[in-house]
């Protein structure tokens, strides 16, 4: 995804050409979040849509009549107003990343991790929630010798997309558990997630990663040590 002439990561290495690995590295996950924000806000506002032609469409009620009409249009609406709110957060959240300078990046994306996976899990719920309603609108529409279909086609339609979601997750796992790495794998849908390593952010606002400082403290220990024997 690319942002003007230049990706941040093109910027990047334009206006820096020594930044350090995870710099480079919160370049990459920049250019990662914006991209899944932007298919998260695309396949929101097309399932709302998908969910509005319910609400504004209601069927004849051929089965169980008024009152799962009724259940259909509210339950359409939840599955509209869920997947409308996680478009419009996605967009909040690309117009917060871009405010975010590359050196400060991993930290902020360690910090929000649980807010930039919103938009994700907001949206499937209102994806299982629309297909529920599209579940009753088969009933309603084809009688209840359609029942059958409408009772099975709501549930497994979310269910496959479960299903593949973790099948991929187990095989993110098993790559990083094949690197050494028994911490990645996890996210289910934020899955940028698993690149971030745990930082912390020194004195001179550069991020680097938690074996540094140790090794940075060591070095700055010894050479307190050598200065006081020489003093002495």
């Amino acid at each position: 995804m690319t942002n003007g002439i230049f990706s941040r990561a093109e910027k990047q290495s334009v206006t820096n050409p020594d930044c350090s690995e995870n710099t480079q590295l919160a370049a990459e996950l920049w250019e990662s979040v914006i991209g899944s924000h932007q298919n998260v806000a695309v396949v929101a506002a097309l399932m709302a849509g998908m969910a509005s032609l319910l609400y504004t469409s209601p069927p004849p009620g051929k089965c169980f009549g008024e009152n799962a009409v009724f259940a259909e249009i509210a339950i359409s609406w939840m599955g509209m107003a869920m997947l409308t709110f996680g478009a419009i957060v996605s967009v909040i959240l690309l117009t917060d990343i871009e405010g975010v300078p590359t050196d400060m990046l991993l930290q902020h994306l360690s910090d929000s991790h649980t807010l930039y996976s919103l938009p994700h899990g907001v949206t499937a719920l209102g994806i299982f929630v629309t297909a529920i309603a599209y579940g009753i609108d088969i009933v309603e529409r084809g009688g209840c010798k359609a029942f059958i279909l409408g009772a099975i086609a709501a549930p497994l339609s979310v269910l496959a997309m479960i299903a593949l979601g973790l099948v991929c997750q187990h095989r993110r796992k098993k790559l990083f558990e094949k690197q050494g790495k028994m911490s990645g794998g996890t996210s289910l849908c934020a899955t940028w997630a698993d690149r971030i390593p745990k930082v912390k952010i020194s004195t001179e606002n550069e991020i680097i990663s938690s074996s540094e400082v140790d090794q940075v403290a060591a070095v700055a220990n010894n050479t307190e040590d050598k200065v006081l024997s020489d003093g002495i």
